[in-house]
């Protein structure tokens, strides 16, 4: 019954979607159909992975096609604009066509933006942190970089003294920024991956992820040192995973 990374957040006037995973567009429709797919006009990406991006064009165009006015802005890590430059290509032959055919061209926009760590968005009491996590690939054996180049974000929002920190994907380490910026929040939520079980190719493959994605137990460091009002597991990995296996293995 899960779906992909995709979490709404509503703060006064905005939505704001943070990733794109597949399942995103249903799960909208679920939670209030139009009124809430063509109110989001702000997405913040964590990484360009596909399972974070590819709903993207969905809430661009759907939420345009039925009656969003404003632009679809979008903000992510070195890469996120020119991925979004990719995705206008692609449908600008289908944009054309619905203008032609008398949609209205508002709202057709989809404007991208490359953020660094820091606040990028300060406005109207709600503010938006962009930080570093350690998602990059890395040698299993040594902990050294494989040397791709590029970035990975998490983030934190407050609006009116409430805040949320999503950790975007991530290994978990002592020296993560999440603790820091995480301690006293009121919701701080964390992908999570569970070691699978034995040697087979499946498992050893499965495995081999573990290096970029935190356990049960590591998710637990970090929420002790931060001490949220409340935990949220997500990128659930597997995602068969029931949330008392996940809090038993948290404890």
């Amino acid at each position: 019954s899960r779906y992909g990374p995709a979490i709404l957040v509503e703060a006064g006037n905005y939505k704001i979607m943070v990733d794109a995973g597949p399942g995103m567009p249903e799960r909208l429709f679920q939670a209030g159909g139009f009124e809430i797919l063509t109110a989001i006009d702000h997405v913040l990406i964590t990484h360009l992975h596909f399972d974070h991006t590819i709903s993207v064009p969905r809430l661009w165009l759907t939420g345009w096609l039925f009656g969003r006015k404003s632009p679809m802005k979008i903000y992510g890590p070195t890469g996120t604009s020119a991925m979004m430059a990719n995705f206008r290509a692609a449908y600008d032959w289908d944009v054309r066509y619905r203008t032609a055919v008398g949609v209205h061209q508002l709202g057709s926009e989809l404007i991208a933006k490359d953020i660094e760590p820091g606040v990028f968005f300060d406005k109207d009491g709600l503010k938006i942190t962009a930080f570093n996590v350690e998602h990059m690939p890395i040698n299993i054996d040594t902990g050294e970089s494989l040397g791709l180049r590029g970035a990975t974000l998490g983030y934190r929002i407050d609006y009116r003294e409430r805040s949320v920190l999503f950790s975007g994907d991530t290994r978990s380490t002592p020296s993560s920024r999440i603790i820091p910026l995480g301690k006293g929040v009121d919701v701080l939520i964390h992908e999570t991956q569970v070691p699978a079980i034995g040697n087979s190719p499946e498992a050893v493959l499965a495995n081999v992820s573990l290096s970029v994605h935190s356990s049960p137990a590591q998710v637990a460091y970090v929420l002790d040192r931060t001490r949220p009002r409340l935990g949220v597991y997500s990128h659930i990995i597997p995602p068969e995973m029931t949330s008392d296996e996940l809090l038993a293995l948290t404890d």
